[in-house]
């Protein structure tokens, strides 16, 4: 029975589609929270701001930015990630599928950690900026021997993504350059590619510290933020406006600029971090999908022992958004693009050698049962949030 191939035309494709995806959404879908929908707020009106490009595109593209103009930004660029992640993940590995495929494929579509994650996390700028990296990579793929103009192209998007939110450099930037690294072919390139990535660790530094508020205090700005958005008498240019929000725009790593903002970015990951309620969580992210934890390590291991360099460094650059960890403390949402960047490396991999795709079957075979358990547990259990963890567990936790 699960030798027996089956055949997926476009026909059964869309079929899968429309059923599997919509009921995703469904399970995983919240309004979008306020903190996200703050930082569209963000803009170049006044003065340069970190995280405020996207902010700037709305400012000059509408007459008056409300809820419903970000919410329609953010919805489209969640339902854009979400065709590209199911391309990728479903349709591009089962083209000539078995079983064993198409349960690899389901458990990492519907699990806590991947899809579900950004739809209840919709508005987050890692959603444009994951988009933008796949542009990034289908860029590298077409154009790794065009070395010099390959690197402004790079340079380019590695500074949108960097302006849209600074975090990029942690959480994409290195897969880009792993996935760079690993498609080009002569030696030369990887003066390039160091002196490139010196340049955007440059970038990042200044977007950093030039990006704090400095024509504004705290109370200022969300002064002015809560007469504009909040207390209008014009219900068409209200938004959801998070006070709280405006805080990254007076700290850096280790300082606070402001009287009324307590702690610089790592003292307030540690503030935070012990907490009870995020500690509940991690133990509960750790403790009920430790079957996909098993089963990644597992497969890496696996993909490890059977790569040359290149491949061993394209897979490394996967993780890069451990170092996250102490830098923020929304610790799920680390989880989620882990994950979601180990599965993309990984079905990468397995569509270039057949190699990666045995070891993902005989993977599949040796723990179909953790496979079993993990597509009806993750839509029992639903998304896993920024900070907050499964919603079937709120009442419990909270």
């Amino acid at each position: 029975m699960y030798n027996k191939k089956i055949e997926l035309n476009s026909n059964t494709n869309f079929f899968i589609f429309i059923i599997l995806v919509p009921c995703i959404y469904l399970r995983s879908f919240d309004s979008m929270m306020p903190f996200n929908e703050t930082q569209y707020l963000f803009n170049y009106e006044f003065e340069f701001l970190k995280r405020g490009f996207l902010g700037e595109i709305l400012r000059l593209t509408f007459d008056e930015v409300n809820t419903q103009i970000i919410y329609f930004f953010s919805q489209f660029f969640l339902i854009l990630l979400l065709i590209i992640l199911y391309k990728k993940f479903f349709l591009d590995f089962n083209r000539k599928s078995n079983v064993y495929k198409l349960i690899f494929s389901i458990t990492v579509i519907t699990s806590p950690l991947t899809l579900q994650h950004f739809i209840v996390d919709i508005g987050r700028q890692d959603i444009v900026n994951l988009v933008i990296t796949f542009q990034a990579l289908f860029l590298i793929d077409k154009l790794h021997k065009r070395n010099f103009f390959l690197a402004s192209l790079i340079l380019f998007i590695s500074s949108i993504m960097l302006l849209i939110h600074e975090v990029s450099f942690f959480l994409f930037i290195p897969m880009i350059f792993g996935f760079w690294f690993y498609k080009s072919s002569y030696k030369n390139i990887l003066n390039l590619q160091f002196l490139l990535f010196l340049f955007i660790i440059l970038i990042t530094a200044l977007i950093s510290t030039h990006g704090l508020s400095s024509k504004f205090s705290y109370i200022e700005l969300n002064k002015y933020m809560l007469e504009k958005y909040i207390f209008t008498v014009e219900t068409e240019k209200a938004v959801f406006f998070k006070s709280d929000t405006l805080m990254v725009l007076f700290r850096d790593l280790f300082n606070s600029y402001d009287p009324n903002v307590e702690h610089g970015i790592i003292g307030d990951t540690i503030k935070h971090t012990f907490k009870t309620r995020v500690l509940i969580n991690n133990v509960l992210i750790l403790t009920l999908m430790s079957p996909i934890f098993f089963i990644v390590y597992k497969l890496y291991s696996e993909f490890l022992k059977v790569s040359n360099f290149k491949t061993k460094i394209l897979l490394i650059s996967a993780l890069s958004p451990t170092f996250m960890f102490f830098l923020g403390y929304d610790h799920l949402r680390w989880y989620s693009i882990i994950f979601t960047n180990i599965f993309i490396v990984i079905f990468y991999l397995s569509n270039q050698k057949s190699i990666y795709k045995k070891i993902i079957l005989e993977n599949v075979k040796k723990y179909k049962r953790l496979y079993l358990y993990l597509i009806p547990a993750s839509f029992l259990l639903g998304p896993a949030g920024h900070v907050t963890t499964f919603d079937i567990l709120a009442n419990f936790v909270y």
